[in-house]
């Protein structure tokens, strides 16, 4: 009996922690704390290293953590760093809203106007009347030459805004084509 005893303990003792792996949820939680601590300080480039340790010390990281990475790289300017981590947010949770503009915003700054209207489409799903959504589609729809589909955007921005006079203009001019 002793020795049964003896080696459940040393099995959990010795043996059980190298199968709970290197880093505990504690770990992850600190380099999260630590990420938001850097953020607030606007310390970006410390910020990022710190989500991305999370990241490293999670099993599963969650959109959550890749969708602050993409967004922070987003601000630092690096935009095919913003949309890796965007992809990757975007995958464990497909209407994640901070992925999206950031895909979003990536796809219209590289003038890539026809992937951008798919995930503005998915963001309108969600917000309808996200005005920031709309005028993006409205200038992905105009950039593609879709008149029709820019009408009627421009129609659903009056909607929730009837004051904008530069889409009733645009409107117009449309109207007279």
């Amino acid at each position: 009996m002793k020795i049964t005893i003896v080696f459940i303990t040393a099995f959990f003792l010795f043996v059980a922690p190298l199968y709970a792996g290197p880093f505990s949820d504690t770990d992850a939680l600190t380099a999260f704390s630590m990420g938001y601590y850097y953020l607030y300080n606007n310390e970006f480039s410390m910020a990022i290293q710190q989500f991305e340790l999370c990241a490293r010390y999670l099993k599963e990281p969650s959109s959550l953590v890749y969708s602050i990475i993409a967004d922070i790289y987003s601000i630092e300017g690096e935009q095919d760093k913003a949309a890796e981590y965007a992809r990757k947010a975007l995958e464990l949770d497909p209407g994640n809203e901070t992925s999206l503009q950031v895909i979003t915003a990536v796809l219209i700054r590289n003038n890539n106007y026809k992937d951008a209207v798919v995930y503005l489409e998915k963001m309108l799903e969600k917000q309808p009347d996200n005005l920031q959504a709309l005028f993006f589609l409205a200038e992905s729809y105009s950039e593609l030459n879709n008149d029709e589909k820019l009408i009627k955007i421009y129609e659903k921005i009056l909607q929730y805004r009837p004051s904008f006079i530069d889409v009733r203009l645009n409107l117009a001019y449309l109207y007279t084509k």
